[in-house]
């Protein structure tokens, strides 16, 4: 059975009740990630013809666009796929039930973390969180190529950065240092100019007794920022290397939005 009738959290995948929907248009797939990256709502015609055709559209782009919106519909319809794409006077829009699009999963996904950390449930929480960073196969709509899709696709690449790190942070209140290492590691060479990786990777590096390569951290960010952007790091990093350089253990920091700190739940065994 078929978790997700359309995915669009790495290369586009469209599914039916006959299967995989071969889509070998490459018009069509920016039309169809367009239209899913706005499921359920309309998205204007103008706007569907720059992703698609970007800043030199033919003189026939609104019959042409008319006609992927067509062959569109006739491939999900011949597959199966309960989706279903309306024309509106400025546009289209694709009719797909939530559980349907991996996208509005993890984001509801995302949703009911936060809502359970607030309610003190933080083993849940991180479950929830991890489940939903593990729906993204790669780069979302990767492969496409297209200008306007890949600057819409930046704020969902972003917001799954932001819940990577908050999924660590949720590690870390957990006392899982030890068991996220590698995984952070990765993560923080993966993103070498976002700080919050590095401070996380310090301070799980720190609570599992590696002073000294916890500072190595520090201090290859601080090179690396001071090389190629000419800045220093934060304050608040700079402040947990201080902490960490007296060795006399990291009572609170906050690494991004939730506060790890010097609770109960830190000091569980990792």
């Amino acid at each position: 059975m078929i978790e997700h009738e359309f995915r669009i959290l790495g290369p586009l995948d469209t599914f039916g009740s006959e299967g995989r929907v071969a889509i070998k248009s490459a018009r069509i797939q920016i039309l169809l990630a367009m239209l899913l990256m706005n499921a359920n709502r309309v998205v204007g015609g103008e706007r569907l013809i720059d992703a698609i055709w970007g800043e030199a559209p033919p003189d026939s782009v609104t019959s042409q666009l008319r006609i992927c919106v067509s062959g569109l519909r006739r491939q999900l319809k011949l597959n199966g796929s309960s989706a279903r794409i309306e024309t509106h006077p400025s546009g289209y829009l694709i009719r797909v039930p939530d559980d349907a699009l991996d996208l509005s999963t993890f984001h509801r996904m995302v949703d009911r973390s936060r809502r359970e950390l607030e309610g003190g449930r933080i083993e849940l929480a991180a479950a929830l969180m991890r489940s939903a960073l593990g729906l993204w196969r790669g780069s979302l709509c990767e492969g496409l190529d297209s200008r306007l899709l890949r600057s819409v696709a930046r704020k969902e690449e972003e917001e799954r950065l932001l819940v990577t790190e908050e999924y660590f942070d949720l590690q870390l209140l957990l006392g899982r240092h030890r068991r996220i290492i590698g995984e952070l590691t990765s993560f923080a060479a993966e993103n070498p100019f976002r700080e919050t990786p590095a401070a996380q990777l310090m301070l799980a590096l720190h609570r599992s007794g590696r002073q000294a390569d916890a500072l190595d951290v520090y201090r290859d960010l601080r090179e690396r920022f001071s090389q190629q952007l000419g800045i220093d790091p934060t304050e608040s990093l700079r402040e947990l290397h201080h902490l960490i350089l007296k060795g006399d253990g990291v009572t609170a920091f906050a690494s991004s939005r939730w506060a790890v700190a010097n609770t109960d739940m830190a000091g569980v065994s990792a």
